[in-house]
């Protein structure tokens, strides 16, 4: 969720600095132009148009982030058949909310702020604490915005960026709440159980014929046909292919670790309790109980918080709302009365975890790899332009591969799964939609040049297409006869442990169930809600997990036919410290996923103070292209 959050938050600056990054910049001083005119608007925000225009650029970036994301290529009409068109405008308004916000309350970003951000990206440093310049095409041309439109972009990302930060800021979750979902997690369930084995299914005869060649043709598309095959003859480049080329001094290798060495630093920090003053004046009197020998849990209680009231836990000394005076504390020293961002405060410090810095040889190579990992996408660009050139000029795509030290590859057959003939998985095809491509092309034309999301560049032709069809009965009749038997075994069961779950949700205990079936009921181990066990599949765990107490349930067994009837028959939780490292990561998640509600929450209440209106009937036109 918080994720989710930030990419609406952060719009195209994440999803741009993802794929490449910017160069030098002729302008650093851009404004927004103000729209005088009386042109045509989808939607307003506060006064502030959106014409039909600006919404369909936004619409088109926002269709490539989504390609870049799901690698899956979407056409305009699929998109909008999907309903993404209104995600986008959705999205596009409450970024812009979020932007008036941050603008309204005094956020501001300077042009050194967007140099310095863009510069610091890991990656992206030219080695002169600049930006290598030969990547601002690059960018403007795949997103297809001029200059002023990416400053203009990354300037409001930014604001945003400091807003949301500051609302997340200090955010914590309520103990009580994050103690019942690691109650959740941690919730065991035992059942009894008895299983319905295959000799209880009676003998099943085979069908006559009419019936399984009825069974067959039910059944012929989804296991009895050999899907369509084709034959292509494919070129790839990719950054590796050219990353022997890219030379990296370690002059570059020292100045990228200097400019971005904050990215090699684990802030110290401190476990910490804090009392909350309403004045200077009621802190300065609790400092003097302090002194005096009172104990801070007593100050504490005097001004009404119980110990887990003052608890603020481990926080990093990059923490904007902690005091500074909190990390020169010594452990088990009480600060003087301090104003921060909420008041005043008395802190106490319980822990220190030193902070820690990667040297430069430790992270020399990874510094190394990525100045080859951009360089490279610099010189694979220049090859497929010129790998381009080759075959506008008429070059055949074996020749222009020779010509540019590519290999051709003859592919003999591969289906829409990416599996050959015999169902293997066909190596080194390029992703992406490489395959939906592929099998909308006709067969002896040259594909253009593609890129996938990952950076592969391709081009191919189809050699040869042989259709899909089903396999011939009666070369498959035992495989078919299989089939149909293994189904009306699981038909029988199924009907014997569905009456047997009514009888026990009717009344009748599990002891008799299992007495009438001439066996024992058994019990489990305690099982978690997820996943699966020795004996039972992930479909019955979840089964038991969502039985009431004493309710009957069934499922299949974890490997073989049988089927489980059980009973949930007790719940129970399983130990654990209160300092496993695995709650320690579960908590961390469901503390992101609180800060990302709370984060939508404000983003819902600043866009709902704003006045927004859509044109419905204008953005049908766009949305149904008329």
């Amino acid at each position: 969720m918080l994720e989710t959050m930030r990419n609406a938050s952060k719009g195209w600056f994440a999803g741009i600095m993802i794929l490449l990054l910017i160069g030098s910049f002729g302008v650093w001083g851009v404004q927004d132009m103000i729209n005088m005119t009386s042109a045509p608007k989808i939607a307003t925000l506060g006064g502030e148009d959106i014409t039909p225009e600006q919404f369909s650029r936004e619409f088109n970036r926002f269709l490539k982030q989504m390609e870049r994301e799901s690698q899956t290529k979407l056409s305009t009409t699929e998109a909008k058949a999907l309903g993404l068109d209104r995600e986008a405008l959705d999205r596009m308004l409450t970024r812009k909310a979020l932007l008036k916000k941050a603008e309204a309350i005094g956020l501001s970003v300077s042009n050194q702020q967007i140099k310095d951000s863009l510069s610091s990206a890991p990656g992206l440093s030219d080695g002169k604490g600049g930006i290598d310049p030969s990547a601002l095409q690059r960018i403007l041309q795949t997103n297809e915005m001029s200059e002023a439109e990416f400053l203009s972009l990354v300037r409001a990302d930014m604001l945003r960026e400091q807003l949301i930060g500051t609302i997340l800021a200090g955010v914590q979750m309520p103990q009580g709440l994050e103690m019942a979902l690691n109650r959740f997690r941690l919730e065991r369930r035992i059942a009894e159980y008895v299983q319905i084995d295959p000799t209880r299914a009676g003998e099943i005869k085979d069908p006559d014929d009419a019936t399984l060649r009825k069974y067959y043709t039910e059944h012929a598309q989804a296991r009895y046909s050999t899907p369509e095959l084709r034959a292509v003859t494919l070129v790839t480049a990719r950054a590796a292919d050219v990353a022997s080329l890219v030379q990296v001094t370690d002059d570059e290798i020292k100045k990228a670790y200097e400019t971005n060495k904050r990215f090699y630093q684990t802030p110290e920090k401190r476990t910490l309790e804090q009392i909350r003053f309403k004045t200077e004046s009621k802190a300065r009197e609790a400092k003097a109980k302090l002194d005096s020998g009172k104990s801070f849990e007593s100050v504490a209680l005097a001004e009404g918080f119980k110990p887990d009231d003052v608890r603020l836990g481990e926080v990093s000394k990059t923490d904007t709302t902690i005091p500074a005076i909190a990390f020169e504390l010594d452990v088990g020293a009480i600060s003087a009365p301090t104003k921060g961002p909420f008041g005043w405060v008395i802190l106490r410090a319980l822990s220190v975890t030193p902070g820690t810095e990667k040297a430069l040889d430790e992270v020399k190579q990874e510094i190394k790899d990525r100045f080859i990992a951009e360089r490279s996408k610099d010189k694979l660009f220049e090859l497929t332009n010129a790998f381009e050139d080759s075959r506008g000029a008429g070059d055949t795509l074996e020749e222009a591969a020779k010509k540019h030290k590519l290999t051709p590859v003859k592919i003999a057959a591969v289906d829409q799964s990416g599996n050959d003939a015999n169902g293997v998985t066909v190596e080194g095809l390029p992703g992406g939609d490489f395959l939906q491509r592929l099998f909308l092309a006709e067969g002896g034309l040259d594909s253009e040049l593609n890129e996938t999301p990952d950076g592969v560049y391709y081009e191919f032709r189809v050699d040869k297409v042989s259709p899909a069809a089903n396999k011939p009965f009666d070369q498959i009749r035992e495989k078919v006869l299989a089939d149909w038997r293994a189904d009306e075994l699981t038909t029988r069961l199924k009907k014997i442990a569905d009456d047997l779950v009514k009888r026990g949700n009717g009344g009748e205990s599990m002891t008799k169930i299992a007495d009438s079936l001439g066996v024992a009921a058994l019990r489990t181990e305690p099982m978690p809600r997820l996943g699966k066990t020795a004996l039972f599949a992930t479909e019955t765990v979840a089964a038991a997990a969502d039985a009431k107490m004493g309710g009957f349930f069934s499922g299949p067994v974890a490997e073989g036919k049988s089927i489980i009837v059980g009973r949930l028959a007790e719940i129970m939780y399983a130990p654990e410290a209160a300092d496993a490292n695995l709650r320690a990561t579960y908590s961390e998640q469901l503390r992101r996923s609180f800060a990302s509600d709370m984060a939508q929450q404000f983003s819902t209440t600043v866009r709902g103070d704003l006045d927004v209106t859509i044109d419905e009937k204008r953005f049908n036109t766009f949305h149904t292209g008329e």
